[in-house]
């Protein structure tokens, strides 16, 4: 890692988003830090990331003596519910697919995408976003296995909570425009440009609503600037 500061450290480390982090001195966003680290073994890579975050965990409370506990507060989420006239998707028959494999660029040319037991996110030269997805569930097992609503959650820099009702695992195939998600006011102006708020009611049936939740958060109690190696 490059130039990272110590609240994306926790960030990558705890798998949470910045708004879960709270408290810190003040200089867990000014100062900025590399790593350059290696393990005795190679991870199994169905095992990367719990691997990598356990040892990134244990090189901060090391280096940086982190001292954290979780906590939960009330603060604004989204809520994900089946929109009138029921979910547009269907149950996934898929039943070999690859494992999941992250994927951030489109095949080249007449090249098609392999489809995965996952989701794949591409960008599109139209809508900018896509969300590709087979055989995923809504809330997801493990950060290893992502649902729906940790994609939701990502974009949207909010806890989305499920409320479909909905269970198994599905296909999902999402079109959006990421500026006109930030800003709401675009959408109704242009409705070949979509936020992802109209494109996931339009395209998949599904609605989210703006609420007040419970939200894991990590509390730092103590941090200290490392020493040179």
């Amino acid at each position: 890692m490059k130039n990272a500061s110590l609240r994306e450290l926790i960030r990558v480390a705890y798998q949470v988003r910045e708004f879960q982090i709270s408290g810190g001195p003040n200089w867990i966003d000014s100062a900025h830090y590399d790593i350059d680290a290696n393990t005795k073994d190679k991870a199994n890579p169905k095992e990367w990331l719990s691997t990598m975050t356990s040892l990134l965990q244990s090189l901060l409370e090391d280096r940086f003596k982190l001292k954290l506990h979780r906590q939960t507060k009330e603060l604004p989420v989204y809520v994900l519910t089946v929109a009138k006239g029921g979910p547009k998707f269907q149950p996934s028959n898929e039943k070999s697919c690859p494992s999941f494999n992250w994927i951030r660029n489109s095949p080249p040319p007449g090249q098609i995408a392999n489809i995965h037991c996952g989701a794949a996110e591409l960008t599109n030269a139209q809508l900018n976003r896509t969300l590709d997805a087979v055989g995923i569930s809504m809330t997801g097992a493990t950060p290893d296995a992502p649902g729906l609503t940790w994609f939701l959650s990502r974009e949207l820099d909010h806890t989305v909570i499920d409320k479909t009702g909905l269970t198994g695992l599905f296909d999902f195939y999402l079109e959006w425009n990421r500026a006109a998600t930030l800003d709401k006011a675009a959408t109704s102006a242009d409705p070949d440009n979509p936020s992802l708020f109209t494109a996931l009611n339009d395209q998949l049936g599904l609605k989210l609503a703006s609420e007040k939740g419970p939200v894991e958060v990590l509390v730092i109690d103590h941090a200290e600037k490392p020493t040179e190696n």
